[in-house]
């Protein structure tokens, strides 16, 4: 392979684990989303909880026993640890925001892996330039890669 085709290669291999990269970190980014949702959503009980036992606590007429009491501390303070857990959440959601700004366009999810490369992509416009034997081998060592990953991936689920 000659240097020109080597290292247009490496450029569309580059551009490919870019795109595998950010495909992982958008699972991860979903998953967290559902994660962050699911402790907001205990947490809005756990403060219905609290307010409940405030207001009976409030609505007797005699002092509240140590049970009611320790119950309202008990699910005050899971609020303020689900609170702190949202916030971790929310901090690894930002922090994936930064670095992949597009991790949450639900669109490009939508066209699955066909449209995971765009025409316009500056690394694909090199291609267009190609003439047809320089496109075959580039081709030959493409085809060489997605076998090697292809078995890769078989060995590590079997």
């Amino acid at each position: 392979m000659s240097p020109k085709v080597s290292s247009i290669k490496y450029l569309l291999d580059k551009t490919v684990a870019e795109r595998v990269v950010l495909s992982k970190n958008r699972v991860v980014y979903k998953s967290k989303v559902a994660l962050r949702d699911n402790l907001s959503q205990r947490m809005a009980d756990e403060v219905e909880l609290v307010n409940n036992l405030k207001r009976q606590c409030h609505e007797m007429d005699v002092k509240p026993s140590t049970d009611i009491l320790d119950d309202v501390i008990d699910h005050e303070d899971n609020v303020q640890d689900l609170l702190i857990q949202i916030e971790l959440v929310e901090k690894s959601l930002e922090d994936l925001q930064v670095k992949y700004p597009s991790i949450d366009d639900d669109d490009e999810e939508e066209g699955g892996i066909a449209d995971v490369f765009y025409e316009h992509d500056p690394s694909l416009k090199i291609l267009s330039k190609l003439n047809g034997p320089v496109l075959r081998t580039l081709m030959l060592g493409c085809l060489g890669t997605c076998y090697s990953s292809e078995v890769s991936c078989m060995c590590c689920t079997s």
